[in-house]
């Protein structure tokens, strides 16, 4: 709409002429919405108040499974050895239809593996890098431990030096 009625429109309602391609306001949402009678979300100082994730809670039948967060899981696999013993099964901040497994990679590595559930007829699948899997064992134990069991492996290869990028570099280049 265009004329001098487009003009006084955007002019009472503090957005851009009508030659304006882009329309861009002229006033903070919080005015337009107190305008049309609407709430905001800010707070007493006029600052925008932070709105809280909510957690994603779910129970899942495994002796592995914690309701945790990812810094919680991380926190409980600090102090522990890679392999078996450090693995946390929690849910996932992705989809209530997905479970993160969280395992201590090596030294002061935690990996977190997406994992998606499926259920099929009646059964249910898990799915981990476009692999199915029957059950969380079965990832534990055919994706989780060969990995950790090779990086062990590679950790005890006589030429294998542990350190951060710049100290390796700083060897290479000695």
């Amino acid at each position: 709409v265009e004329g001098p009625a487009a003009d006084a429109f955007d002019t009472e309602y503090g957005v851009g002429g009508s030659g304006d391609k882009r329309r861009s306001p002229k006033r903070s949402g919080s005015e337009l919405l107190s305008m049309i009678g609407g709430t905001t979300m800010l707070g007493t100082n006029g600052t925008r108040k932070p709105r809280k994730k909510k957690r994603n809670t779910k129970m899942v039948n495994h002796a592995l499974f914690k309701n945790y967060t990812y810094k919680e899981a991380e926190a409980e696999l600090a102090d522990c050895e890679a392999g078996e013993g450090g693995v946390v099964i929690r849910p996932s901040s992705r989809a209530k239809d997905h479970l993160t497994i969280s395992w201590k990679f090596q030294g002061k590595v935690v990996n977190h593996t997406d994992v998606t559930e499926k259920t099929t007829n009646g059964k249910k699948t898990f799915i981990v890098k476009e692999k199915e899997y029957e059950d969380l064992d079965e990832i534990i134990y055919r994706y989780i431990i060969p990995i950790t069991e090779h990086a062990k492996a590679v950790e005890e290869f006589r030429y294998f030096k542990d350190g951060d990028q710049a100290a390796i570099d700083k060897r290479l280049h000695a």
